[in-house]
């Protein structure tokens, strides 16, 4: 976590480079992006697989959750798996996975509460997702920052969004607040140089991250 500040520009893709931006963050600057189409790349789309658990009874349930945290977002039922058909399918058809066979497996564990132990088991029924394909625009490095603005930065800037002009970039200039022991006079220095004395309209871009 902590502010990241990005100068961008458009560029093809090299080696094994998955710095790129979805061709919808243009949908503000669709001008932008058109001059670019010549550089629009297609890559797989991996999304999260769908994960449901199974427990015998409530007591498992609360047994398994209390001790595999990560387990707390999945979705879950209770019964014997072979009357919960319905329910699983509809969960999968609720999160798109449609027509897919699940794989299942019996998850026998033993967990220890305290100085007890218990066994327990229930069931994964798991589906994997297919990857999709993506429309993207890879881009280059020419200049970034670490932290280094005031509060009043964070009010007036937008997380995550794209700025083209370079008078988003000069206001950006005025908030510079160097952390302690740092020196303004050099922090300034480098902003002007990669980010303001070499952004070009038309082709940079400032990402702001936080």
């Amino acid at each position: 976590m902590g502010l990241d500040l990005y100068h961008l520009i458009p560029s093809v893709k090299i080696d094994e480079s998955f710095d790129y931006f979805t061709t919808d963050e243009f949908d503000e600057n669709p001008e932008f992006l058109y001059q670019y189409q010549h550089l629009i790349a297609e890559v797989e789309d991996f999304e999260e697989d769908l994960e449901i658990l199974v427990f015998p009874n409530l007591a498992t349930k609360l047994l398994v959750l209390s001790t595999q945290k990560s387990y707390s977002e999945m979705p879950n039922l209770i019964g014997e798996l072979t009357h919960l058909q319905e329910q699983i399918n509809q969960i999968a058809i609720d999160n798109s996975f449609i027509d897919k066979e699940p794989a299942i497996l019996k998850i026998a564990d033993n967990l220890h509460i305290g100085n007890t132990s218990k066994d327990v088991y229930y069931y994964s029924v798991s589906y994997e997702a297919a990857p999709t394909k993506k429309k993207v625009l890879f881009y280059s490095e020419k200049g970034y920052q670490r932290k280094g603005m005031n509060a009043k930065f964070y009010d007036d800037f937008v997380n995550d969004k794209l700025y083209f002009d370079k008078d988003s970039v000069v206001k950006a200039y005025s908030y510079l607040d160097p952390t302690w022991g740092d020196s303004k006079t050099e922090l300034q220095q480098h902003f002007k140089e990669n980010f303001i004395n070499n952004f070009i309209e038309g082709e940079s871009i400032f990402l702001i991250s936080w």
